[in-house]
């Protein structure tokens, strides 16, 4: 369980870094795959390529997508 939650955690980051194009639906699980191969994981030249570029999508964007998250949490726990 904790696995697969760094992984969801790991598809944030990559998004993140503009190296996967959307995250998920709120209600589908991360492809562990898809996530590793979007970080360059066990791939030397990728992850140095991403180490040496990295910037991180607009301010606008990701505080866009930290406002629809918490909105999913308040409906959920309100929900329980």
């Amino acid at each position: 369980v904790d696995a697969m939650w760094r992984v969801e955690g790991l598809e944030v980051l990559a998004w993140a870094l503009g190296r996967t194009p959307a995250l998920p639906r709120y209600d589908a699980l991360s492809t562990v795959d898809d996530v590793w191969q979007a970080l360059g994981f066990l791939n030397a030249d990728a992850t140095a390529e991403l180490l040496e570029t990295a910037t991180l999508r607009p301010a606008a964007e990701l505080d866009a997508a930290r406002k629809q998250v918490l909105g999913y949490h308040w409906r959920l726990r309100q929900f329980r």
